[in-house]
């Protein structure tokens, strides 16, 4: 949501000013003190100017600025923090403990099975990501991590377009990217 919002710059000064005006709404509480006769009388007028422009401006801009900044990171979907910690080999050995599982669990006459995240027989780098659940069929494997919306899946098969090409990618809320791809 917050890439949505800061995406474009006349977003991103609309974003500015929505975060600006609730800052600077919520200063004025601290702020209205220094309107009274009783502080200019002690403090003097140019310094209750300079107070009153720091709590109404300086301070509202300063955190309408990190505000942004700070949400994408709080709020970056967990699929995307997954692929930017991970490299290339990490994914190719995910790609083989994918085929493992595949190859543990036959599916039989049924059209996919349902693997428990728990299951001590998952490889290592599988049950290190703690899915909740992994679900194999012919064409993939597709393990879920998490159990709510911020939760995300991964999912390595058969890719339709390209023949004999098998491709993992990250799914969530923030969309789907693909991270590794291997010809077979």
């Amino acid at each position: 949501m917050i890439a949505i919002i800061t995406s474009t710059p006349s977003n991103l000064i609309g974003a500015f000013q929505l975060t600006f005006s609730i800052f600077a709404l919520l200063m004025l509480p601290f702020a209205s003190p220094f309107l009274s006769a009783k502080f200019r009388a002690r403090l003097g007028r140019r310094k209750v100017v300079t107070y009153l422009v720091f709590m109404i401006a300086v301070i509202p801009a300063g955190l309408s600025v990190l505000t942004p900044v700070l949400l994408n990171v709080v709020l970056k979907p967990k699929q995307f923090r997954f692929v930017e910690n991970n490299d290339q080999k990490y994914f190719a050995d995910l790609a083989r403990a994918c085929d493992v599982v595949k190859m543990q669990n036959p599916l039989g006459t049924n059209d996919f099975v349902l693997i428990g995240g728990t299951n001590a027989s998952l490889p290592k780098i599988i049950r290190d990501l703690k899915p909740s659940r992994i679900t194999v069929a012919s064409n993939h494997t597709h393990i879920t991590v998490g159990n709510s919306r911020m939760g995300f899946g991964i999912s390595w098969k058969l890719d339709e377009t390209k023949t004999n090409c098998w491709t993992m990618s990250a799914n969530g809320e923030g969309g789907s990217q693909v991270v590794y791809s291997e010809a077979r």
